[in-house]
C-alpha cells in the first residue's frame, strides 16, 4: 500500500549521498539527519532557505519527535507525539539547558514540524489519524513520526498503522450510523437550487478534513504555504487516497456511477465525478429525503 510508492521520496541519484537510502524509509535515517543537522553543505541545495536559516531550532525540534518515539519521553500506549507532546518535550528539555532559541508558540511549532516533513527527502511525516469528536463529526489528529535508530521501519509502520486506525473507526461508525451529518439541517438552511450544498455529506467532502487547511493558522508565508501543500500531497498519496480505495472495497463506501451524465458531453461533464457516500442506509435515506424535501418546496 503507501510503504511501496517511495519513488518521490528524493531526487534520482540523491541515495548516493546517504548513508542509507532514504527511499527505502520514506524518509531520513537519523544518522544522515544528524549529519544534516552539523553541517547543511554536506547535501548541497535540496534544503529550502527557510531550513537553513532556522536549523537549530528545527534541529531541536527534530530531537524532540525522536525522544518521543524512542520511549525517552512517552504517554502510555500512544506510540507517535502529538504536537502537544512535541511542545511539552521541547520544554522541559529548554528548561534543563541553556538555551537562546526562543521556545516556539504551538502555531510556530507546527509549522516547524511541517518544514521537517516538506524537505527533500524528509526528516519526519505527518500522519492524519481518523478520531470521533464530541458531536460525531469528522476530524484528524496529527502524529509526527520519522525512522529511529532502532526501528528505521517507523515511518512504514506508522502509515500501516494510521491506516488500520481509520478504517476500524469507519467501520464502527458507519455500522452505529454516527456519523455526525445533518442533512435536513444542511439542505433546509438553502432557498435556490444553485446554494443546495449537494457535496454535503459525501465521503470525499467529510474526508477532505484530513489536509491540513492553511487558514488554521492566523499568519502564513509563502513558504510555508509551499511546504504545506507538499505535505498535503504527502497525506493524498499515502492516507486519503488508499483510505478512499479500501473504504470501497469493503462496501463501507457507497460509490455511484455518473458515467452516464459524463457521456451526455456537455460543457464540465468530464468534471462530473462519481459519488461517493457513506454506506448506511438511515444516512442515504435522509439525504434523498432532505434533497426531496427541497424540491418539494
Amino acid at each position: 500500500m503507501a510503504e511501496q510508492d517511495n519513488s518521490s521520496t528524493t531526487a534520482s541519484g540523491a541515495e548516493d549521498h546517504y548513508e542509507v537510502d532514504p527511499r527505502k524509509l520514506l524518509a531520513l535515517h537519523p544518522r544522515d539527519a544528524e549529519i544534516i543537522f552539523t553541517s547543511q553543505s554536506s547535501y548541497g541545495s535540496s534544503l529550502t532557505a527557510d531550513f537553513r536559516e532556522n536549523v537549530k531550532a528545527l534541529n531541536q525540534v527534530y530531537s524532540a519527535v525522536q525522544r518521543y518515539l524512542q520511549g525517552i519521553y512517552r504517554r502510555p500506549d500512544v506510540f507517535y507525539p502529538q504536537l502537544q507532546d512535541i511542545f511539552k518535550d521541547l520544554q522541559m528539555h529548554k528548561r534543563a539547558i541553556s538555551d537562546k532559541i526562543p521556545m516556539p508558540t504551538e502555531e510556530q511549532l507546527q509549522k516547524q514540524c511541517i518544514n521537517l516533513a516538506a524537505q527533500n527527502p524528509p526528516f519526519i511525516h505527518v500522519l492524519r489519524e481518523l478520531s470521533v469528536s464530541g458531536n460525531n463529526s469528522f476530524t484528524f489528529v496529527s502524529l509526527y513520526v520519522a525512522p529511529t535508530e532502532k526501528h528505521d521501519d517507523k515511518v512504514i509502520v506508522g502509515y500501516r498503522s494510521t491506516i488500520e486506525n481509520s478504517m476500524k473507526v469507519l467501520r464502527d461508525r458507519i455500522r452505529r450510523g454516527e456519523l455526525g451529518i445533518d442533512y435536513a439541517l444542511a439542505f433546509g438552511r438553502v432557498s435556490a437550487a444553485s446554494e443546495l450544498p449537494v457535496t454535503f455529506g459525501r465521503v470525499d467532502t467529510e474526508m477532505k478534513k484530513i489536509y491540513i487547511n492553511e487558514k488554521s493558522f492566523s499568519s502564513i508565508t509563502q513558504a510555508d504555504l509551499a511546504h504545506l501543500r507538499r505535505v498535503n500531497q504527502e497525506i493524498y498519496k499515502r492516507l486519503y487516497k488508499p483510505l478512499l480505495l479500501q473504504g470501497i472495497k469493503e462496501r463501507i463506501f457507497l460509490s455511484i456511477s455518473c458515467e452516464d451524465i459524463r457521456k451526455l458531453d456537455f460543457a464540465g461533464s468530464d468534471r462530473v465525478f462519481d459519488i461517493v457516500l457513506f454506506n448506511n442506509a438511515e444516512a442515504i435515506k435522509d439525504r434523498f429525503a432532505a434533497l426531496a424535501n427541497f424540491l418539494k418546496a
